[in-house]
């Protein structure tokens, strides 16, 4: 019998959806075995590059699958894979290869996080930006060897509209935190301006919110409803629920949040900037990054719009399900492990 060959995953937490998502897909046809920040209570980054040492000399390894590039450990983890003769694979998220100066949001704010950067990228074997925008922000920092677009995939199946639940007057978008450094570049600020001025309308803001915001965040109206870090079955009700969902940003490399919820049936309302215009294309209503103006009327067409939500689902079916994610996950991984 042949033995599969093993992945070792790198990330700094296995739980978010879409790494979780990648480690299942790769699971499906490689042994995957995992090192991740979260698993360290003290001195986690070097903690991190020793256990991966350790893998290296007691365990079978057959490539190595950085998910994220984080700097403060990325270029050690890539030289180390060198050292012991390992191909590497570098799967980049977009805040880890971004800085938006006027926010602070990004890894590459500093000058030694970005040389570290150029580092792993350049000794990487493949790396796999999430849209063709990302590639160019990849590109500014370092010169990797290969480069190729794969964009997220989501599990159309389980983010799908649901026939039994009536759709409400109800808007909502998704961060990964509401924190003060990323209310304005995730457009959490401008949604809390434009429900504002449509008090008759549900807003929803989903993430959990941290200590430094939580003053703006107690001056936001009735209609406005943080309601902190949910299950996936609790977002997707919410994805199920509501008519519109809004990105709003100043940055995306991707989006996924927008896109699971396009395939929930929710009517998008994004802004024509960075990866939003290539992942949403026609498939949504775009408003200037800040527009509160703007951004009112999008909405209010939004929700009248059936039409948007039926062409958001048919748009994510043909681009980023599961299935394209997987096949390119695959065909990277098995091009370098055959060439070994």
């Amino acid at each position: 019998m042949i033995s599969r060959k093993k992945i070792l995953i790198i990330c700094p937490d296995d739980t978010v959806s879409y790494v979780h998502t990648d480690i299942a897909l790769t699971g499906e046809v490689f042994d995957v075995d995992m090192v991740t920040l979260r698993e360290f209570r003290v001195l986690k980054k070097p903690s991190l590059i020793a256990m991966v040492f350790w893998k290296f000399l007691w365990t079978q390894v057959d490539l190595v699958c950085l998910r994220f590039s984080i700097p403060a450990y990325a270029p050690f983890v890539v030289l180390l894979s060198k050292l012991f003769g390992k191909k590497v694979v570098i799967i980049t998220n977009g805040f880890d290869v971004t800085f938006v100066p006027d926010t602070g949001f990004g890894e590459m704010g500093s000058w030694w996080k970005r040389l570290f950067q150029s580092i792993a990228l350049r000794y990487s074997d493949v790396v796999l930006p999430p849209s063709d925008y990302s590639k160019t922000e990849v590109l500014q920092y370092g010169r990797p060897k290969m480069i190729t677009t794969l964009y997220d995939g989501i599990d159309t199946d389980y983010f799908a509209p649901n026939p039994h639940i009536v759709r409400e007057e109800m808007v909502m978008t998704v961060a990964a935190a509401v924190a003060h450094y990323s209310m304005s570049t995730k457009g959490v600020v401008t949604l809390i301006a434009v429900a504002k001025a449509m008090p008759d309308i549900q807003f929803v803001i989903v993430g959990r919110v941290l200590d430094d915001a939580k003053d703006e965040v107690a001056k936001t109206g009735k209609n406005v409803l943080f309601v902190g870090r949910l299950s996936d079955e609790a977002l997707l009700q919410y994805y199920q629920r509501a008519k519109v969902y809004a990105q709003l940003s100043r940055h995306e490399a991707f989006g996924v949040a927008n896109v699971e919820a396009m395939s929930s049936g929710c009517a998008s309302v994004v802004t024509p900037v960075t990866a939003l215009p290539e992942i949403v294309g026609n498939a949504g209503l775009y408003v200037p990054f800040g527009d509160v103006a703007a951004s009112v009327i999008a909405i209010r067409e939004a929700l009248k719009r059936d039409d948007l939500r039926e062409a958001a689902r048919s748009h994510v079916l043909d681009r980023f399900t599961l299935a394209h994610r997987k096949q390119g996950l695959v065909s990277n991984f098995m091009r370098l492990i055959d060439a070994h």
